[in-house]
């Protein structure tokens, strides 16, 4: 027997779902709730159908934008720390840059960064090192294949975790499956979750944690079942361990939890007392257990779990290097800019990077006390995690992350409140004149879908360098990458002036893509192959894609044509067990 139900709570929810009759018995199923128990049955099968057609599609698209590589200098030194935690290599290549990482126990250079990526790479790399040919091992391009196959074994199957996830979450949101479709389709393309899946940073990572916390939220208030808080708060738990800077994920989705118990209409003040009790006890487990193992990691390193991660390195900067910092740095930057500029500076606003999110908050603010109590809490949730990062980073001289398409830092909040978009202005199209539904929904959805797309072609450095080196050091990144690839199609970067600085000069432009990166290598009867292979893809992928969307869109239609079939779905999700129970008796 779980906790839950040991407490009560569990007969709470019992109590709730099954109606009694006068004499207290309960009472026989009419036959409306039969055919709605049989419809619930249905429904599964199409939610089956609908799981696995994501999830290939997120598999597909994320073979598409493959790079051949990490994407990222940062995931790489993960990598590195990855082969040091069970070969014998150092934690930091003896070839990588002096001024990176710092001086540990036993006089061995650290690298400064979180292990949770480092342990997600850990499967693979073992897998990868123990099957691959001695020969192969001894070949030039060994370090290559295996970067390439350990990023082709990890992140696709967690990019496709999260997009499947995100599905979920947005059924227990009560919006219908076709819709949570449109909406999980509306995350993979039409976010900035499109450029971290070519781009391995740790955000999709982080993402995918703060999905699994609120769809464990959910599901344990739905079902009563402790393996889904479990799962929330071990998920909250290891995005400590990925990155500890983002503390306001755990605390948001702590947020959420309470505010739905605590406004359960359904339970008594005692079941709510010990609902809320079991929540809090849960949530903070698991992140103070990932705290403790973040701080566990942090004294093997450096023999102290007091340290953090930025201070070290700048230490290093100012007593080895005797650079001549400011005051408080890397804590040095002005409060306003680091608040204003993620907001509306031309080139990392984050309406900008992703401009479903003026959907989701114009929709929010205009229809609020007609949203649902459960929706209303994950827009405050979410955007008490947007403030919260916003904040924590304000005065952070990296504010954005740097070499990113956007702002890296703010991507989670983001991405998840985009991702309501689509369902929310599909669920309350009707009361929206038809015109302004339709130009909301091409101009929005169409400009985000477009603006993730021109990540993928080019490295997103090659902007930021022509940038650096840009007489006026000023110009709109999205509208460089136009000419960039423009100029690259046509064989006139050169030409036009774009390769501005010795980098881009010595070693050019190429397409951003696995096959590119093959001919890169010399692999070139390989690298025809790979694009032959890639074209395969990329055909299936945009074409299963196109009829997805198609056929969500019209059974959503179908079903908000019939209230009935509506009715039946969006009670399925609450009273599910119920109804099969009455259908099969």
């Amino acid at each position: 027997m779980s906790i839950c139900h040991a407490s009560g709570f569990g007969r709470t929810f019992a109590k709730a779902s099954a109606p009694e009759s006068k004499s207290g018995r309960a009472a026989k199923p009419r036959l409306a709730i039969v055919l709605s128990g049989c419809y619930s049955l249905a429904v599964t099968l199409s939610l089956r159908s609908l799981r696995r057609s994501l999830v290939l599609l997120a598999l597909g698209v994320s073979f598409v934008v493959q790079t051949g590589n990490f994407g990222s200098g940062d995931t790489a030194r993960r990598f590195q720390v990855t082969h040091w935690l069970w070969q014998n290599v150092p934690p930091v290549a003896r070839h990588d840059s002096p001024d990176f990482g710092q001086i540990g126990r036993g006089g061995v250079r650290y690298a400064w960064y979180g292990i949770g990526q480092s342990l997600l790479m850990l499967p693979a790399d073992m897998l990868v090192t123990a099957f691959s040919p001695s020969g192969l091992r001894r070949a030039t391009h060994f370090s290559q294949f295996r970067s390439l196959a350990v990023a082709l074994l990890t992140f696709p199957a967690l990019d496709a975790l999260a997009v499947w996830l995100g599905f979920e979450l947005l059924l227990e949101l009560e919006f219908t499956p076709p819709v949570a479709a449109l909406g999980a389709m509306s995350l993979l393309f039409s976010t900035t979750f499109l450029h971290y899946m070519q781009v391995h940073q740790e955000n999709n990572q982080i993402l995918l944690c703060a999905l699994a916390g609120y769809w464990g939220v959910l599901r344990w208030r739905r079902t009563a079942r402790m393996s889904a808080l479990a799962i929330a708060a071990a998920a909250l738990g290891f995005s400590i361990l990925i990155r500890i800077p983002d503390l306001a994920v755990a605390g948001s989705v702590l947020l959420f939890g309470v505010a739905v118990v605590v406004n359960s209409r359904d339970l008594s003040a005692a079941s709510r007392a010990r609902a809320l009790r079991l929540l809090v006890a849960m949530l903070s487990g698991g992140f103070l257990l990932g705290f403790a193992g973040d701080r566990f990691y942090q004294w093997r390193r450096f023999g102290s779990p007091f340290t953090f991660y930025t201070p070290m390195p700048m230490a290093y900067l100012r007593n080895v290097l005797h650079l001549h910092l400011p005051p408080g740095y890397p804590f040095s930057y002005p409060l306003f800019w680091g608040i204003y500029k993620p907001l509306f500076s031309a080139n990392k606003s984050l309406f900008i990077y992703d401009p479903l999110l003026v959907i989701t908050l114009v929709l929010a603010l205009g229809l609020w006390k007609r949203l649902d109590r459960k929706l209303r809490y994950g827009l405050l949730s979410l955007l008490l995690m947007l403030a919260g990062t916003i904040l924590g980073y304000a005065k952070y001289v990296d504010w954005s992350g740097n070499a990113a398409w956007g702002d890296r830092f703010t991507t989670v909040p983001v991405d998840l409140l985009a991702m309501l978009a689509v369902p929310m202005l599909w669920r309350y199209r009707s009361l929206l004149p038809r015109r302004d539904f339709r130009l909301l929904a091409w101009s929005g959805i169409g400009g985000a879908t477009l603006m993730q797309f021109l990540s993928l072609p080019l490295n997103d450095n090659i902007e930021r360098l022509q940038l650096a080196y840009s007489p006026t050091h000023s110009f709109f990144i999205p509208a460089r990458r136009v000419v960039n690839l423009v100029a690259l199609a046509g064989h006139r970067f050169t030409a036009w002036g774009l390769a501005n600085n010795p980098y881009l000069q010595q070693h050019g432009v190429s397409v951003n893509l696995l096959p590119a990166y093959l001919n890169s290598l010399g692999e070139h009867r390989l690298a025809v192959f790979a694009w032959m292979l890639w074209l395969l893809i990329l055909a299936f992928t945009l074409g299963f894609a196109m009829r997805l969307a198609f056929r969500a869109g019209k059974q959503a239609g179908r079903l908000e044509e019939n209230p009935a079939a509506l009715t039946a779905a969006s009670d399925s999700r609450s009273d599910l067990s119920r109804f099969r129970e009455n259908c099969l008796k």
